[in-house]
């Protein structure tokens, strides 16, 4: 797997234009490929983990006919607990302007339609939470463009409940021999900053700040200089957060239709098994 984790390649042009063309040489094809550079004839496959390919639907397009017999594994969770997690996580990042959970919701409609309200986030669309739990038609999508035998959709509930089982599953689908010493460690918990301030200098900084370190990373080659990895690895504490039940209702309400969809195509009752 490429150690940088989720590189985005394929849907590079969802991220800003003012990063995208700061430092254009690690957008291209050619720095893409170079994170595989040290696989060797003992890999029998190589990956990487951009989790903004499956709403990307021209991502995938190109993925499709750039390489050789892709294999596309997707995770599927409840959007109610998937809108919750990203939301948070998008505060944790810096990105989401908004305060609540509820408040950014009211927003989708102008999010959705491109309308975006963060001049911070890496990634404008991961602030449209609506479009993003829609994976009822992701999936189908999915589907549709690729062999069904190129596709292994999982539910995160299962790596969570039987990590090995689905470790033997990506393994048997990848034509990978079973390593029955893997390690599947857990930590999924939501983050906020010990100190927003720290937090704040290093994913908000001022424009002279800012513009040092594009400078910097350009001259280095690199997309990220590690900083903010390191100041989210100190300055952290980890919190458990809750949705209002009124506003989980309306958002089951709002997704059923889509999870009937997602049901129908995995062959498996969803409805029941995250909102019984």
């Amino acid at each position: 797997m490429s150690k940088f984790k989720e590189p985005g390649y394929f849907s590079r042009y969802r991220v800003r234009e003012d990063l995208r063309t700061a430092n254009p040489a690690v957008w291209t094809y050619e720095w893409y490929l170079a994170l595989f550079a040290d696989a060797n004839s003992t890999h029998r496959i190589v990956g990487e983990s951009s989790t903004s390919y499956l709403r990307d639907e021209a991502a995938l397009a190109e993925l499709k006919t750039s390489v050789e017999d892709p294999r596309i594994i997707a995770m599927v969770r409840d959007p109610v607990v998937l809108i919750s997690s990203y939301f948070h996580y998008n505060r944790f990042q810096g990105w989401e302007p908004a305060l609540t959970i509820q408040e950014a919701w009211d927003r989708q409609d102008d999010r959705c339609s491109g309308r975006i309200d963060s001049h911070t986030a890496n990634r404008p669309d991961s602030l449209a939470y609506r479009d993003i739990a829609m994976l009822g038609k992701q999936v189908e999508r999915l589907f549709r463009l690729f062999p069904r035998d190129r596709v292994l959709v999982l539910v995160s509930d299962d790596l969570r409940l039987c990590p090995e089982t689905v470790g033997r599953q990506v393994q048997d689908f990848l034509d990978l021999n079973y390593d029955p010493n893997l390690v599947f460690p857990k930590d999924n918990s939501a983050r906020a900053p010990q100190l927003r301030v720290i937090s704040d200098l290093v994913k908000k900084p001022p424009p002279w700040l800012a513009s040092a370190r594009e400078r910097l990373k350009r001259a280095v080659g690199v997309r990220s200089l590690g900083i903010r990895a390191v100041v989210d690895t100190v300055n952290v504490r980890h919190e458990k957060y809750s949705i209002d039940p009124d506003f989980a209702s309306e958002l089951r309400r709002y997704y059923r239709s889509d999870v009937e969809l997602l049901s129908e195509l995995l062959g498996q009752d969803l409805i029941g098994r995250w909102w019984s």
